[in-house]
């Protein structure tokens, strides 16, 4: 899936866990940016999803925001 995001011309990223990864995304995200958040339920990466819907909340907003689907 990486390689398919590069080959796009995206940005494929990597995290050792849930908690580096919001630092690093909170650190790096602008508005319009777009996150996809791929894994198992097994692994509860939608916590991952809900940390990074609840900050965006908090931000304004320049477009929508997607949750879950």
């Amino acid at each position: 899936m990486m390689d398919g995001v590069r080959s796009a011309g995206g940005t494929a990223m990597c995290s050792p866990d849930q908690e580096t990864a919001v630092q690093l995304l909170h650190s790096i995200l602008q508005p319009g940016d777009v996150v996809l958040v791929k894994a198992s339920r097994g692994a509860q990466f939608q916590q991952l999803a809900d940390a990074l819907l609840n900050s965006a909340a908090d931000r304004p907003q320049t477009g929508g925001v997607c949750g879950r689907g």
